[in-house]
């Protein structure tokens, strides 16, 4: 029989509308079966102890018996415990666990211990943390007294905590939380600072107490010199730990013994035991059943097999107070929908969970950790001398280089180049050989940044002085790539004689092996000067904040190079004449013309063929793409503001090497492709499931629910801070502005030198402007502010020093002497139009 056909269209959409109804009427039956399978209260136990200032350093197998033999049955992993400053204080880590956001309890200034009413005349007040709050005499419920006290200094910044986050969940699905210890009652407390369930001290507290609650709360003390105002924030931390934590370590033991069967135990130290911050001590022990937004659920076994692990910061072994928030509640039985109906603001951190293969010995694993903090206490110690000693380098560099440029080009016009030879043979050699010293010193200096991402290949924190060793083999490393680049540019022949080749391998060079870095999990930059520090928890993966500038200077003087190579780089190798202005009207209308953005060192470049321009259009171009992608996306890079100052860089470096004029109208394109590019990346990435997302996604989607506003004041205000990071910063600025007039008019600030090798070789121009545009617009839009241009020149400095100097070698200086002398007999002579040899109005 055959099949019947519908009458019209409109049975059609009839029986599609059918069929589509039923969807959503057993769909919507499912969701609410769901919905109330799901909402019942908490099914897991979970038992968190806090234990101030505790390190890996201090878990040994005599020392805390306890927590070692917890460690072979429960995952490990470091704990960033940084809330809004540097140093965490006792109340500042229980405040951050309870809001799941970055806390800040406020500092106290007094005496210290012993001042009298006499010496207090003569004693400066010093800083104090925030005393905890008293516990009350019985168990029961507990109002915090003036608990606006602990929370009004998080008035002052914006990352707008929002307590009780923790208890609120649990609170609102028929759960409660319990507390035991002062530092706990914090963490317990509502967004009112009511504790509904205090349990009294920790040694009085029975398996019936432990009980009680699916998320009990214990602060059991620990070592800090960060105690109530009875001593001061600034003294060392007691010589000897071993003591006071094998004391806290017999409490444990006992605590644990009385804890039911089945409760996941959280051991943490929460806060710093110095105001220099550490790294701490985070175990898990136990299995936790959690809930997807599915409604899937799956079980995490913290066995001891593997590190702890939270998408926050992607380095197994690695998480943050911030994490623990979210985790707890997921660890306690609640779904992600029964999280967001009591607070529906997400949390910052991620869900901790389990990856990569631990050690089976907890010795091997512990030890492992403790390297980690030694790793960042190096950095912490040494990196301001470095950056020092970096400043103190390029800055005499600088001025050598200067007095070098000036001998090489002011001694060839003073005598003709054979009366020179003639009479001065040693002079001539001297001249040679500074200039030689010159370019090797810059070389060097130029290798420290990619040298300091490959030291990390050497485990540096596990030998016996980490900070020598650490900056031994960054010094030997610049030596062996100076010499890799001379070596490169000496046997390969289309190499030879180019005065950009040596920087653009070393631009290069630090490109591939930042991007490199990112794509496999950020591991070079860990801890290193140039790289990412964790304790101060700004970035744990993608391009550092001190490694930003670095990168974009590398990215535009190694591109730069590259179209050199396809293209014709040499200029007209001498300098345009000067004519003085007879008229004020002539001077303003030499003015305005140098005020096109063609005429301010943005010049044309050296005439090409078509073939030649597309080739070195795709090479640039493909470069581009590799360098924009590992910055901008967010899986990788992840650095917003790197990637708005990266790519008007390549985008005007493209237009040069198609040869369109640079104007008004390009230079608007040119400001706009950055925000353009990465739009695009925050929008797909916020696309991605929400836990899937990095801040990218996560700033996209506070511009629906209104908290993108308080995330911008931080960034401006971290930005304007940053001036005051150390005595370099404040002379960044300068730098930069002379920078700028040695590029644009070389001969008004009387470096007549670089206007010469300008003439020779216009990609050192271009190169160096490229950089120069790059990092200053990573100076405002990125949050690190001054950071991006000081760390950059480390690099580019060094670089273009090295360009110059090879460009103004005194055989070349010699050779062009002849042309020199030309142009000096003949007065008539005069480039008629200078911008189109590669030269720039201010060049005359």
């Amino acid at each position: 029989m055959r099949p019947r056909r519908l009458s019209s269209p409109l049975s059609l959409l009839a029986l599609l509308g059918a069929a589509l109804a039923s969807v959503i009427v057993t769909g919507a039956g499912a969701a609410q079966a769901a919905e109330r399978t799901a909402a019942g209260p908490p099914t897991g136990r979970v038992v968190v102890i806090g234990i101030d200032g505790l390190q890996w350093s201090d878990v040994t197998q005599a020392g805390m018996p306890t927590l070692f033999n917890l460690a072979r049955h429960g995952s490990i992993a470091s704990l960033v415990t940084r809330a809004v400053i540097n140093d965490t204080c006792p109340a500042d880590g229980w405040l951050t666990l309870n809001s799941g956001t970055r806390s800040f309890s406020g500092r106290v200034m007094q005496y210290p211990a012993g001042t009298s009413s006499a010496t207090s005349l003569i004693t400066l007040p010093q800083t104090y943390c925030t005393p905890l709050p008293d516990t009350p005499q019985r168990a029961g419920s507990y109002d915090i007294p003036n608990f606006s006290a602990f929370t009004a200094p998080n008035n002052a910044y914006s990352y707008a905590p929002v307590f009780g986050s923790l208890a609120a969940p649990i609170t609102a699905t028929g759960g409660c939380v319990a507390a035991s210890g002062p530092g706990a009652l914090l963490g317990a407390a509502d967004a009112h600072g009511h504790v509904a369930n205090y349990l009294g001290a920790p040694d009085a507290l029975t398996q019936s107490d432990l009980s009680q609650c699916a998320l009990t709360l214990v602060d059991l003390g620990g070592v800090t010199a960060l105690p109530p105002p009875a001593a001061a924030i600034q003294p060392q931390p007691p010589i000897d730990r071993v003591y006071p934590y094998a004391a806290l370590d017999s409490e444990l033991g006992s605590l644990i013994s009385r804890l039911p069967t089945g409760t996941t135990v959280v051991v943490a130290g929460l806060d710093d035991s110095t105001t220099e911050p550490q790294l701490h001590a985070l175990l898990v022990s136990g299995a936790a059943q959690t809930t997807a937004t599915s409604g899937g659920t799956s079980t995490t076994s913290f066995d001891g097999k593997h590190w702890l692990y939270a998408s926050s910061t992607r380095h197994a072994g690695l998480v943050q107070t911030l994490d623990l928030t979210p985790s707890l509640l997921h660890w306690v039985g609640l779904t992600p929908r029964q999280i967001s109906a009591a607070d529906p603001k997400s949390f910052i951190g991620a869900q901790i969970s389990t990856r990569g293969n631990a050690p089976s010995d907890p010795a091997g694993a512990i030890v492992t950790q403790a390297w980690l903090n030694t790793a960042n206490q190096t950095f912490a110690q040494t990196n301001g001398r470095f950056i020092t000693w970096m400043a103190h380098a390029i800055t005499i560099l600088a001025w050598a280089a200067g007095l070098v440029f000036a001998a090489v080009r002011w001694l060839p016009q003073r005598y003709s180049p054979g009366r020179f030879d003639h009479r001065f043979p040693r002079l001539r050699r001297w001249r040679t050989g500074l200039t030689g010293a010159v370019v090797v010193w810059a070389t060097v200096l130029g290798a420290v940044a990619p040298a300091s991402f490959l030291a990390n290949l050497v485990n540096w924190s596990a030998t016996f002085a980490p900070g020598p060793i650490l900056y031994a083999t960054i010094a030997s490393i610049s030596a062996l790539l100076a010499a890799a680049a001379f070596a490169a540019c000496r046997l390969v022949p289309p190499l030879r004689g180019q005065p950009l080749a040596p920087a653009g391998l070393l631009g290069l060079l630090t490109l591939l092996i930042i991007a490199a870095d990112v794509a496999t999990g950020s591991r070079l930059q860990a801890q290193t000067p140039f790289g990412l520090s964790y304790v101060i928890a700004g970035r744990f993966y993608g391009i550092g904040n001190s490694a930003v500038g670095v990168y974009c200077a590398a990215a535009m003087i190694g591109s730069a190079w590259l179209a050199s190579l396809l293209m014709p780089r040499q200029g007209p190798g001498e300098i345009p004449a000067h004519t003085w202005p007879h008229t004020f009207r002539e001077a303003a209308e030499g003015w305005l013309r140098r005020a096109a953005p063609g005429r301010l060192g943005l010049s044309r470049l050296p005439d090409a063929t078509r073939s030649e321009r597309r080739r070195a259009l795709i090479v640039v171009a493909a470069v581009a793409l590799v360098a924009v992608a590992a910055c901008g996306y967010p899986g990788w890079g992840a650095k917003f503001g790197g990637t708005i100052a990266m790519v008007p860089g390549f985008v005007l470096l493209l237009f040069l090497i198609a040869g369109l004029r640079i104007t008004w109208r390009k230079v608007l394109v040119v400001a706009i492709s950055g925000v353009v590019v990465v739009s695009g990346f925050a929008v797909l990435n916020y696309l991605q499931p929400a836990g899937q997302r990095s801040h990218f996604g996560n700033f996209v989607a506070s511009i629906f629910d209104g908290g993108w506003t308080g995330t911008i004041h931080r960034k401006i205000d971290t930005n304007l801070a940053s001036i005051n990071n150390d005595w370099f910063s404040h002379y960044v600025p300068w730098i930069l502005f002379w920078t700028l007039l040695a590029i644009v008019a070389p001969r008004l600030v009387g470096a007549r030198s670089l206007a010469l090798a300008y003439a020779r070789e216009p990609f050192v121009r271009c190169a160096l402007w490229l950089a120069l545009i790059t990092v200053a617009i990573g100076w405002f839009v990125d949050d690190s502010g001054i950071l991006v241009p000081k760390m950059a020149l480390f690099l580019a400095a060094p670089l273009g020093v090295l360009s110059v100097a090879l460009t103004l070698r005194p055989d070349a200086v010699e050779a062009d002497g002849a042309s020199a002398d030309a142009s000096a007999a003949d007065p008539v002579r005069r480039v008629q139009d200078p911008v189109a040899g590669g030269q720039s109005v201010g060049d005359q």
